[in-house]
């Protein structure tokens, strides 16, 4: 048995928790997840009943980020192409600034 199916195992048959198994692997706890989703897909496993839990937990929560409006006006429309337009003038601003030289003898940035 390999480490992945040994952690997923863990988790599974053990009820051990993403975090515990990320202390004690090093695995980050979003590798795990997803590797025991996928197990629980393939072998047509049941969600467990923490995975559920879980599940409905953050439905309800109001502090989660949500989608947008379903309809949003053109003002909010507005709102979001020049916060975009911002975040992509200082992206080019960025990448002119600091952009690396590929000539030999010339340092490692331009400025």
């Amino acid at each position: 048995m390999d480490l992945k199916e040994q952690i997923i195992l863990e988790y599974l048959e053990q009820d051990c928790g993403y975090r515990k198994l990320q202390e004690k692997y090093g695995i980050s706890r979003t590798a795990i997840c997803k590797w025991v989703q996928i197990y629980q897909e393939v072998h047509s496993l049941e969600r467990t009943q923490k995975q559920q839990n879980h599940y409905l937990r953050d439905m309800d929560d109001p502090h989660k980020k949500r989608l947008p409006k379903a309809n949003p006006t053109a003002r909010d429309l507005e709102k979001k192409i020049a916060a975009l337009e911002k975040q992509l003038c200082i992206y080019h601003h960025e990448q002119t600034s600091f952009s690396k030289v590929s000539q030999p003898g010339k340092g490692f940035y331009a400025f």
